[in-house]
């Protein structure tokens, strides 16, 4: 479960990071 959190975090700091970086 907390891996599944972890993973869901991550793809989310991602995108964001993408979109701060346009």
């Amino acid at each position: 479960l907390l891996l599944g959190i972890y993973t869901q975090l991550e793809k989310h700091t991602w995108m964001l990071r993408a979109f701060l970086n346009q």
